[in-house]
């Protein structure tokens, strides 16, 4: 537990400096992609889903972005490269980034599919995080505030 937290705090002091420029951050989460203040699905989990499948620029951000998000589509490329490099965003914890797993399995928890519903047809054997309790503290501890 306490590495996850010294984790969080480490890529949290990043994500604040490397936007400190930029924006103020209104919210500690690191699934406020958008820079809203909110986390949704329909905004924050799109967001990364459609970067992981390759997505940048204008077809990013389009219809992906809340209303009072402050950041453009570059901002949020670099805030989802940081992310990613650091591997937070491995959600079932097999070593890799995967729309398909990872960012699915975000989307589901975002809109509260919890048990079974969470992790179904989605969690592979290498995975370090299979059970649906196991997925939701992993994003509680590391990602929320």
């Amino acid at each position: 537990m306490l590495f996850i937290n010294i984790k969080k705090s480490i890529i949290l002091a990043l994500l604040t400096l490397s936007f400190s420029t930029l924006h103020a951050t209104p919210t500690n989460s690191l699934l406020d992609i958008d820079q809203d203040g909110k986390i949704h699905q329909k905004t924050d989990a799109t967001l990364i889903m459609r970067y992981l499948m390759g997505f940048r620029g204008q077809k990013l951000i389009d219809k992906a972005i809340g209303s009072n998000s402050t950041v453009n589509a570059s901002e949020i490329e670099k805030r989802l490269s940081i992310l990613i490099e650091s591997k937070v965003l491995d959600i079932d914890g097999d070593g890799k980034i995967e729309p398909m797993k990872d960012a699915l399995l975000l989307s589901r928890w975002m809109i509260g599919m919890r048990g079974k519903d969470l992790i179904r047809g989605v969690i592979k054997e290498k995975a370090s995080r299979k059970s649906s309790k196991e997925i939701s503290n992993y994003i509680k501890i590391t990602l929320l505030k």
